[in-house]
């Protein structure tokens, strides 16, 4: 067994041509990221006064990460269901490893499932066969595939928009840090990718919430909190 090691620039480099690879599909685009703690709402709410306006909607999810070894490789597969305003979707999601030098950027795919998708982009991907995937059969079509649900968590997100920045406060008492605020944007290419990182970088500076970033991602956070272990140093696999 061997720490698993990721070289950024080399990551980019692939990212880029998986961004290629998957121009053609629309619903692929790169998430850049971070997440700041709180001790409670409240406190959220005195360093960034908008929050109190800008997180409108209440989301009840639940989601499940599948493929531990996928997961241990840096990427990331799962199945969600979304509740809001009385309505009920479901997404498939898949996530590129981040490639994010100072927060977190990921090529990142979702296809809602809800009514059945045929030809899902995201099973292409994982070298399977187009077949029509639906909330009855996506576990199956996954195990298939050889990933297996292996862990899940759920909880309430209240979610809202603030000029660019899609905002999103996380509750989960499981966690290391139980109340955490993601901030995240979009791009389209690389290059900007990385320009929306510097976005953030003076975002979190100009509110002084450098001290209050964490960089791990509530999957990983999860993960450590249900297997009691640490990933600081990064994960083992089989080399």
């Amino acid at each position: 067994m061997q720490p698993l090691k990721i070289d950024c620039d080399k990551l980019a480099l692939i990212s880029k041509r998986r961004a290629e690879d998957f121009s053609m599909n629309n619903n692929v685009i790169y998430e850049v990221e971070t997440r700041v703690y709180f001790d409670n709402p409240d406190e959220a709410m005195i360093a960034l006064p908008f929050l109190k306006q800008s997180l409108d909607n209440e989301i009840e999810w639940k989601t499940g990460s599948y493929g531990l070894d996928l997961f241990k490789s840096g990427k990331l597969l799962r199945v969600s269901e979304i509740n809001w305003n009385n309505s009920k979707k479901n997404f498939l999601g898949y996530k590129e490893p981040d490639i994010g030098k100072l927060y977190n950027i990921r090529i990142e795919q979702d296809e809602e499932i809800t009514d059945g998708i045929q030809d899902s982009s995201i099973v292409k991907t994982l070298k399977g066969n187009g077949v029509l995937v639906t909330p009855g059969n996506v576990d199956e079509v996954l195990r298939s595939l050889g990933y297996e649900e292996f862990m899940s968590f759920a909880g309430t997100n209240l979610t809202g928009k603030y000029e660019d920045l899609s905002l999103k406060l996380l509750s989960c008492p499981i966690l290391k840090y139980p109340l955490l605020l993601e901030i995240e944007k979009t791009a389209k290419t690389l290059e900007e990718a990385f320009n929306k990182e510097k976005e953030l970088q003076d975002f979190i500076a100009g509110y002084e919430l450098k001290s209050r970033v964490i960089k791990k991602e509530p999957p990983t956070l999860l993960y450590e909190a249900v297997f009691n272990e640490d990933t600081t140093g990064g994960f083992t696999i089989d080399s």
